[in-house]
């Protein structure tokens, strides 16, 4: 099993694309000018004019991407563009001499935004910004937050549509932007946005109007569906992309905050997880007993959804998860899973569509596809407090064959449950 995802991992994630170079260079450049443009206030600058400033970014500018030519234009024009004359009054030769200071204190992200997205509509050779037509969730969220997001959102529309993701998905995504934080409008902040996207698309019910595509994702990698593979793909890639980001990257604020004392793990229940399943097979229960027996690691296949909270998983062990009353079925299992310092696993809590700001909130700690473990203990006796057939304890071991995902560098330091984990 899984020899699909094995040999595919590295293009799965190739396959989907870093950043639109297109949004890559307005999100660089926007960054650079806010930067630039900051250290104007601090205490000891000098006061220096427009121009200087203009050469200080185009410096910085060229640091980012080389693209000097292209700077200058950008720059240039927004400083003569008609909303700049519109406001300052001034055509470009008399502003150049002026204090940096005063005029540039109107350049916000409200107007460096809709400048970029003009920008891009007119000089991109990219037909996607050609074409560009904002989706109505673009308008939607500007009511909601501010008209920045709404540059963001056709930003990331474009993003979306250039990883070949399915409008349904998009628009979808496009109603989660708060993951987005205007106040640090830099590559960093975006791909760190856009890798919670990839992990909320996966946290979405099946059921309309999310069509999410977990349940199609799980399967392809539990058959090894091929169909399933080709079908999924796009989705697939911005998953894993995003999940590999948030914990190779991000991993201090991502990875499961677990109880380490010089490398050596203190306090098991400060590291275990669990998961409910609601049907198991005389079969697959007695692999397990198998496993513990002959010492030997296995792996699930697919992605493995637990729980930091032991009442939560064993909802999963009923029927229906969503209701209270009902007890575990007869062939439910509940996993008992202790997760080692190298465990690939990342906190979904904080943008999870069950998660922080959901009424039904589920405090899940989501594993990485072929994530190893070995049999611990299988406790057949608690089926007497537990229910079903007991408590199965696990424990994760490293995974030899994960190896760093290829990718452009960071530029930066159910109501029969809508989704089953």
């Amino acid at each position: 099993m899984s020899k699909i995802f094995l040999q595919n991992e590295q293009e799965f994630v190739k396959t989907s694309p870093e950043m639109d170079l297109t949004i890559l260079n307005a999100i660089q450049w926007i960054g650079v000018f806010q930067s630039e443009k900051s250290k104007l206030n601090e205490i000891h600058q000098p006061v220096i004019t427009v121009e200087k400033f203009m050469q200080n970014l185009f410096e910085q500018l060229s640091k980012v991407d080389g693209n000097t030519k292209e700077n200058m234009n950008w720059a240039n024009s927004m400083l003569d563009s008609p909303e700049a004359r519109q406001v300052l009054r001034l055509p470009m030769e008399e502003l150049k001499n002026l204090p940096a200071q005063e005029i540039l204190c109107y350049f916000n992200l409200d107007f460096l935004l809709p400048f970029a997205i003009n920008m891009l509509q007119a000089t991109s050779p990219d037909p996607k910004w050609q074409n560009h037509k904002a989706m109505d969730e673009c308008f939607e969220i500007a009511k909601t937050k501010d008209t920045v997001y709404q540059y963001i959102a056709q930003m990331m529309q474009v993003q979306l549509e250039t990883m070949q993701i399915e409008e349904k998905h998009i628009k979808l995504l496009l109603n989660r932007l708060h993951f987005f934080d205007k106040e640090d409008f830099s590559y960093h902040s975006m791909v760190k946005a856009l890798s919670k996207l990839g992990l909320y698309l996966y946290t979405a019910p099946s059921d309309p109007p999310h069509h999410g595509p977990y349940s199609g994702v799980n399967k392809a990698m539990r058959e090894d569906n091929e169909t399933l593979y080709k079908e999924l793909w796009h989705p697939i890639g911005l998953i894993l992309r995003g999940f590999r980001h948030l914990h190779d990257d991000f991993g201090e604020e991502f990875k499961p905050k677990l109880q380490f004392k010089n490398g050596k793990p203190v306090g098991r229940k400060k590291r275990t997880v669990w998961r409910g399943v609601r049907s198991m097979t005389d079969e697959q229960y007695r692999e397990f007993t198998d496993l513990l027996t002959n010492k030997k690691s296995f792996y699930f296949p697919a992605f493995t959804s637990t729980s930091r909270l032991k009442k939560k998983a064993r909802n999963f062990m009923k029927e229906d998860a969503d209701k209270e009353y009902l007890k575990p079925t007869k062939e439910s299992v509940l996993f008992e899973i202790e997760l080692d310092p190298n465990a690939i696993a990342i906190d979904l809590d904080k943008f999870s569509h069950y998660g922080l700001e959901s009424g039904d909130r589920e405090f899940e700690i989501l594993l990485y596809p072929t994530q190893k473990f070995e049999v611990v203990e299988v406790m057949t006796e608690k089926s007497k407090t537990i229910g079903g057939r007991g408590v199965i304890r696990l424990k994760t071991v490293s995974r030899p064959h994960v190896r760093k995902v290829q990718r452009g560098p960071i530029r930066a330091p159910m109501k029969k449950r809508k989704r089953e984990n």
